[in-house]
């Protein structure tokens, strides 16, 4: 009998990835705009309405010549079942009511309060004594695993009352510390026990969805009725996750390379990630375990470590993927058996070589169409393409190594020629650049030559207004002279300069006589000085 590879395929998505979930959902329904390039190169939309709607639980729709003209209402309609599947986890898991985070670290401060306490009257208290040790116990436990089972309320309750009703004779140390302690614990002591659920979408990193691709690999030229391969599916989902409820999907049968060629037919569903059961997102640990669960039936030899898929080993994750596809072959032949088909699905040991495409292709899914390697299939006949087309270089060169000798010759000699022109070019830039560094070199140094003259005016107008202070304080000629003397160095540079610090000079004499020697002084009057 005549055997074929199956492919199952599965990919999933977190809640929080709602742009990848509407792209897969525009794909699955061919929402596409006419000018993208899936419209042109995906499908062939004169095909399109042969394809069948998935609905919920596997509700076959034929939407013939209508498909295109409904596409935008039932792509929208898809897309709010998703969204829908969310809500209504939230409203279907159990919702159990717990203390506030405030109300527990008070508790357990309490709690620690008898657990420290020594400062007591062991005889008189002796009630809080049993309180007290279940206290100690408590606090011993695993502080991820506390056990609130150890508090006794009866003991609680009896310690209380003591405290309550004290002789008037008698004191206790700390009474209102203890009653208070006591009333904390024992009014809260039972809602601690309980979990602090949360809304079942509450981590938008879990997984909401699982799209589930089967379709028989092209190579193999085998094809199912589209009736036998949704049955399939269904059979197979009914009897191993029958928890997670399907959501919708499609047949395609518009990527036909031949007309009327049933062997690229396939079918896409999304599955939900929600737990029906468990009441939680755990389709991946859900998974992992089940096929750990048909490993261990199947036979093989390994050593189970108890932890989730996210956490579990390389090794037994693939142990647990390979159970499920084995388990899979044998469901699958089992139904094509049933409905009298003339070949069976076969596991194909793999060679090294394809072994490591098909870590390579796993590494390819992730990226958009237009950079992928496509499928195995493909794959094989590029690989072929590429063979035949080495061959027909070969033979060429054989035919034509003389007229490819002068062609590299020629390309030699034009490559000379540019690295000539790229030489000469180059030494014009470099000519260029110095001359460049030198004009630059010249405006440094007369920036420099500029700094230079600014300090040598700013020195000779502190000295100015130096000599008219002395001036104004003292009366003497020297310090007049000097001032005068700098006076006629700064106009040089700047008379706009040399007025206003004549200004200054004048504004800051205490006498008028003073002032106008500031004003009219002249150098050739204190030549004697």
């Amino acid at each position: 009998m005549e055997t074929s590879t199956v492919l199952q395929k599965t990919r999933r998505y977190r809640i929080c990835e709602k742009t990848k979930l509407n792209n897969l959902v525009n794909h699955i329904m061919r929402n596409y705009k006419p000018e993208t390039i899936q419209y042109k190169r995906d499908f062939n939309p004169e095909d399109t309405k042969e394809n069948l709607l998935i609905g919920s639980d596997f509700q076959i729709k034929e939407k013939g010549s209508d498909w295109f003209n409904q596409v935008e209402l039932e792509s929208k309609l898809f897309k709010d079942n998703l969204e829908q599947s969310l809500i209504d986890a939230d409203k279907f898991a159990v919702q159990k009511i717990s203390l506030s985070r405030s109300e527990k670290d008070k508790t357990i401060k309490s709690i620690n309060y008898f657990s420290n306490l020594e400062n007591y009257d062991h005889d008189l208290e002796i009630d809080i004594t049993p309180v007290i040790s279940k206290c100690l116990d408590f606090k011993i436990q695993d502080k991820n695993n506390k056990d609130y089972s150890v508090i006794d309320k009866k003991e609680i309750q009896t310690a209380l009352d003591f405290y309550s009703n004290i002789p008037k004779d008698k004191k206790v140390k700390s009474l209102n510390a203890k009653k208070k302690n006591l009333t904390q614990i024992l009014g809260n002591v039972d809602a601690m026990k309980v979990a602090n659920d949360r809304r079942a979408t509450a981590s938008t990193r879990a997984i909401g969805f699982e799209e589930v691709l089967f379709k028989i690999p092209k190579h193999n030229d085998k094809s199912l009725k589209d009736v036998d391969m949704i049955s399939i599916i269904k059979d197979w989902n009914d009897e191993h996750y029958a928890n997670f409820q399907v959501l919708g999907g499609a047949f395609h049968k518009d990527e036909r390379t031949t007309k009327g060629n049933a062997v690229d037919d396939h079918l896409h569903l999304i599955r939900s990630g929600f737990n029906r059961d468990t009441k939680r997102f755990d389709l991946p640990d859900f998974t992992h375990q089940k096929g750990l669960e048909m490993a261990k039936k199947q036979g093989v030899d390994f050593v189970t470590d108890g932890k989730k898929f996210n956490e579990t080993t390389e090794d037994l994750r693939t142990i647990a993927s390979e159970a499920l596809q084995t388990e899979f072959y044998s469901f699958a032949n089992k139904r094509l058996k049933k409905l009298g088909y003339d070949f069976r699905f076969e596991k194909k040991e793999l060679t090294p070589e394809e072994k490591e495409l098909r870590t390579f292709l796993k590494e390819q899914s992730t990226l958009p169409k237009s950079q992928r390697v496509q499928n195995m299939h493909s794959y094989f006949e590029e690989k072929t393409k590429e063979n035949i087309e080495k061959a027909l270089k070969a033979n060429k060169f054989v035919n034509n190594k003389k007229v490819e000798l002068v062609e590299i010759k020629e390309v030699r000699n034009r490559k000379i020629i540019e690295a000539n022109k790229a030489i000469k070019i180059k030494k014009e830039t470099v000519d260029k650049t110095h001359l460049a560094k030198n004009k630059l070199d010249e405006i440094n140094n007369f920036i420099e030559r500029k700094y230079d003259l600014l300090d040598s005016i700013n020195k000779k107008v502190v000295e100015a207004l130096s000599s008219a202070v002395e001036y104004a304080m003292n009366s003497l000629p020297q310090s007049l002279k000097t001032y005068l003397e700098r006076q006629e160095d700064i106009k040089i540079y700047s008379e706009s300069l040399s007025l206003e610090v004549e200004e200054k000079a004048i504004e800051i004499q205490p006498t008028k006589e003073m002032k106008s020697k500031i004003r009219n002084g002249k150098r050739n009057r204190f030549k004697g000085f």
